[in-house]
């Protein structure tokens, strides 16, 4: 456990101040912080171009409320990333985060507070994700390796921030349900959500299923890494170039699904920006008398084509969340159901 030098000035410097201060732990204030920049001011601490930082270290899994106002730009969150900006002055409603275990992977659209107003951040990891609200509301979820972080809790920013709290609150994980294959008269089924300790290398297809029916691939995906061209969510097929059955892979901030035959072997529609922090409900769908895939988020089609019958000429798994492997989805993956209509 990291603890800071008791040698700091314990003391309440006048607004302006560019003494390090140690401000000791309160009511509002679950830990003792180091403000760089900093001075009290009517019960909050007022940061220009300052930080705050914990005395202690804190490890996951723990929930973590920050009550801020920002007069501009720039509320810039380090704890489990190098940091995560709010109020972006290049972007501002873009909601970025650079380094750590989620680096890289900004989400458009959800980055915007209102300036010169208090908003409550709260920031909930957990060992294998991180959730992020903003007055009760979701605005971004991602799933990475945060089992290894144990690191002092900070917050700063390049303009001037008002801190009226910060609330740290440890809390026990549950184990998430366990992962099933095929119940029911699906052909393959996986119930509940896919996470990295459970990505299995292959799953059987009942071999019953046929393709030249009416069938449905249904899944929910919350989007990973904008920036990274091609990951697969879901693939049916082995390694053999040009023999996939089926697949759904995210590319960059599109979503593309289909198969290998031709002519027009797949769809591919644009992730709606507004959800590309949430949970999208997604639905491939085989009419076999039109011949045409049919691609819906949501419940309402984005793209539709016409396509060739898709085949296998032997029985291969299904991988979710990789390619063999490679290509590996860096978002999240629940209640996938493969199924004749």
């Amino acid at each position: 456990m990291l603890t800071l030098p008791l040698l700091l000035l314990l003391a309440v410097p006048s607004p302006g101040s560019t003494h390090p201060v140690l401000f000791p732990a309160s009511r509002n204030f679950d830990d003792s912080f180091l403000s760089v920049n900093g001075a009290w001011l009517d019960g909050s601490i007022l940061l220009q171009d300052g930080s705050l930082t914990s005395a202690q270290s804190h490890a996951v899994p723990v929930e973590i409320e920050y009550q801020v106002q920002t007069d501009s730009t720039n509320i810039r969150i380090g704890y489990a990333a190098q940091q995560i900006i709010f109020n972006w002055e290049a972007r501002p409603d873009e909601l970025r985060i650079d380094g750590g275990p989620a680096g890289g992977r900004h989400v458009p659209a959800r980055g915007a507070v209102p300036a010169g107003k208090f908003v409550t951040i709260r920031q909930v990891v957990h060992r294998h994700r991180m959730e992020l609200f903003v007055d009760g509301r979701q605005r971004a979820e991602w799933i990475a390796d945060f089992s290894g972080v144990d690191e002092p809790v900070r917050i700063f920013g390049a303009q001037t921030l008002t801190v009226r709290s910060i609330h740290i609150r440890p809390f026990a994980e549950e184990a998430p349900p366990a992962a099933s294959a095929r119940p029911g008269p699906a052909a393959f089924a996986m119930m509940g959500e896919l996470d990295e300790q459970r990505r299995a290398p292959g799953w059987p297809v009942d071999p019953a299923f046929d393709l030249t029916r009416d069938w449905r691939l249904r899944l929910e995906l919350l989007p990973g890494n904008v920036d990274a061209l091609s990951q697969i969510a879901f693939l049916w097929g082995d390694q053999r170039p040009g023999k996939d059955t089926l697949y759904v892979r995210q590319r960059s901030r599109a979503l593309e699904a289909g198969g290998w035959s031709r002519p027009e072997p797949f769809v591919t529609a644009m992730l709606p920006e507004d959800r590309l922090g949430s949970w999208i409900p997604i639905e491939l769908r085989y009419d076999a008398a039109r011949n045409r895939m049919t691609l819906s988020f949501h419940g309402k089609a984005v793209a539709e084509s016409p396509c060739g019958v898709l085949t296998f000429d032997h029985p291969m798994p299904i991988y979710l969340g990789h390619a063999h492997g490679t290509q590996r989805f860096s978002g999240r993956l629940r209640n996938v159901v493969l199924e004749n209509l």
